[in-house]
């Protein structure tokens, strides 16, 4: 079934992703189900932060893959793809956007989406994913640092056409990542990669340091230049620290 050939539309729920998987453990939801609501209470981000948007300004969805042979190890690409969606429907109404590792979306230095992407593991392979995106659209949340399409453009525009935009662009990218080298869907991300070859400030368990973000592996590490070494980083092994970008 095509990504989105099917679309739940709620008004209001917890969590997109967890409605998503509540679904999948009931049995009835089909591969490329995708789930929009016009509020979210209690959205989910990375690190455990919880993403809000303003009811019907934002979008606000989840999309649920049930993959027939996509490996544990190919796993980044499903974010991959995801972010490179978002980067090109952003391209549509004249923003440009760039991927700040591993899955947030940002335009001029601040954030307009995130994703937040959570798998069922069995053996080695992923039984299913939940993609969960939001964009803001109409308005931002009132935390320091974010924008929204409006803000760019100055033009309201409806959540459910941008969630059509993103799908065509979603779809054509899954049908890459079946047919083609994967490493041209990890070099497309690198395009588009937030602050490549620019010096900021990160902090590990050992502290706070500055260093160069040279790339992204094909596993999804971030690779950063530090004095002399090269470094690489999992999702949950590092933070930005943006208040100090040099």
């Amino acid at each position: 079934m095509k990504i989105g050939a099917k679309i739940i539309n709620l008004e209001r729920v917890d969590s997109t992703n967890n409605y998503a998987a509540n679904m999948i453990l009931q049995g009835n939801c089909p591969h490329g189900t995708v789930i929009l609501a016009d509020e979210q209470y209690l959205g989910k981000g990375q690190r455990g932060s919880k993403w809000f948007a303003a009811s019907g300004d934002n979008l606000t969805s989840s999309i649920v893959l049930l993959p027939d042979n996509l490996s544990v190890e190919q796993q980044f690409y499903l974010t991959c793809i995801t972010s490179l969606s978002v980067v090109d429907v952003l391209k549509e109404f004249n923003i440009v956007a760039e991927i700040k590792w591993p899955n947030d979306i940002y335009v001029n230095d601040r954030k307009i989406a995130g994703i937040l992407i959570e798998n069922a593991i069995q053996g080695n392979w992923i039984k299913s994913a939940i993609i969960g995106l939001g964009l803001n659209v109409n308005s931002c949340p009132s935390i320091d640092g974010t924008t929204c399409i409006f803000d760019q453009i100055l033009v309201k525009i409806q959540p459910f056409q941008v969630l059509t935009k993103f799908l065509i662009h979603f779809n054509r990218w899954y049908e890459e990542h079946q047919v083609r080298n994967h490493l041209y869907i990890i070099e497309k991300y690198r395009d588009s990669l937030f602050k490549r070859n620019k010096t900021l400030v990160f902090e590990d368990e050992n502290g706070i340091f500055e260093g160069n973000v040279l790339d992204v592996s094909e596993h999804g590490y971030l690779q950063l230049r530090v004095g002399n070494e090269i470094r690489s980083y999992g999702a949950k092994q590092i933070s930005w620290r943006l208040e100090s970008v040099i």
